[in-house]
């Protein structure tokens, strides 16, 4: 295979740059990422200039979660010439993963315009927009993303915009539907949950602030969008009253009827 053939290349000449770059490409392709970050740094250090080694360590940086050492790299490789589009929507995403919506939006938008059809580019710009409370923005995005790929992970971006938009039964329709494709994303089970709690349904919105929990125990999305206390949800109490009146032994006797949706927490006074 690529990564044998490279080896007896390396082994006959350790300075052979293109030997290391299709070992350590490969070793990424195969998601061995620290292997693959040491034949592309020796690869960079025999040869500058080798665009193609900066886009591929940049993607392994991206992978090991480390974005600015991914963003480096991924300039660099522009500014050596290099014409793949790819670098804009990587790099725009290691923006995003460090929180710099506004050069993500930047990067996302260059590569949409690069490659207007790759459903992926605007699912991510959606996705920064909705991480901005650009709900509006977010929802058209991705909306544009689904016309061009059916993607339940795009469905859930569109609920999470309704949901900030107040427009829970939309947010509701989207992640149900993003779920019967892909039982097991992430954001959905959250967003259904903070919905149905909108609409006081606190059995429902237990049962998937449970199976949010579930399906994220590091609850990272919740903390990075959202950060709230899961473990007391939900708090929301909906209460329906009716009155009427009784005749007893000639007084008229004032009855209110209630029901209740939620626990209720008494205070000292059993109140």
């Amino acid at each position: 295979n690529a990564i044998k053939e490279a080896d007896l290349a390396v082994l006959e000449d350790p300075s052979n740059s293109s030997a290391l770059l299709i070992r350590g490409v490969s070793k990424f392709f195969l998601g061995y990422y620290d292997g693959a970050s040491v034949d592309l740094d020796n690869a960079i250090q025999i040869a500058p200039e080798l665009d193609v080694a900066y886009f591929f360590r940049g993607q392994t940086y991206n992978s090991k979660n480390e974005p600015l050492r991914a963003i480096s790299d991924f300039t660099k490789a522009l500014e050596l010439g290099s014409k793949r589009n790819l670098l804009y929507r990587f790099r725009g995403w290691a923006h995003h993963e460090l929180a710099n919506y506004s050069q993500a939006k930047s990067d996302y938008l260059k590569y949409i315009e690069l490659s207007p059809d790759d459903a992926e580019g605007y699912k991510l710009l959606g996705l920064n927009f909705l991480a901005t409370g650009e709900y509006v923005s977010g929802i058209d995005f991705s909306q544009k993303s689904y016309s061009l790929r059916n993607n339940g992970g795009t469905l859930e971006n569109i609920g999470w915009g309704y949901y900030g938009l107040g427009k829970y039964a939309e947010a509701i329709s989207a992640c149900t539907q993003a779920l019967e494709s892909r039982p097991n994303l992430v954001w959905a089970h959250l967003i259904l949950a903070l919905s149905y709690e909108a609409q006081s349904d606190a059995g429902r919105a237990q049962q998937y602030f449970q199976s949010y929990i579930a399906v994220d125990p590091t609850q990272e999305f919740n903390k990075r969008y959202f950060n709230i206390n899961l473990y007391d949800r939900p708090k929301t109490i909906k209460i329906s009253t009716s009155s009427k009146s009784l005749n007893l032994r000639g007084k008229k006797i004032a009855v209110v009827e209630f029901s209740v949706l939620g626990d209720i927490e008494l205070n000292d006074a059993g109140i």
